[in-house]
């Protein structure tokens, strides 16, 4: 049986049912395999690895269920408008940019009109 590592437990079950390839079999691939059609390409323990495959399609099951993106679409409207309201406050709120989600970029300037960069006031904030 294949070694659970730090596999969570939601992909457990998943991670299980899957084929593993006993100690032996690695081995084989890697001392015997004479074929060109096989490559170890590079070393990473978790690259291709099941458990992180089920991981992820674990994530994306339960982001589909709860809707993840219509709502981070519907709060990105709202803290853009929010941002935009900051801007008509504050002299050194050059642009707000965003709009596919709760990503939003404040460009921070000492001067609207020359748009040149604000150096200090990024780190008072």
């Amino acid at each position: 049986m294949a070694s659970e590592g730090n596999a969570h437990p939601q992909v457990r079950e998943n991670a299980l049912s899957l084929p593993w390839p006993t100690p032996a079999e690695k081995a084989d691939v890697f001392e015997n395999e004479k074929s060109p059609n096989v490559s170890i390409g590079h070393i990473c323990t978790h690259s291709g690895h099941p458990v992180g495959a089920a991981a992820v399609l674990t994530c994306l099951a339960e982001n589909r269920c709860l809707n993840v993106i219509e709502n981070a679409a519907a709060r990105g409207t709202e803290l853009l408008d929010f941002q935009c309201t900051l801007k008509e406050k504050h002299e050194q709120i050059g642009d707000i940019r965003g709009s596919h989600g709760l990503m939003l970029a404040i460009e921070c300037v000492s001067d609207r009109a020359t748009k040149a960069a604000d150096m200090v006031f990024p780190l008072r904030v």
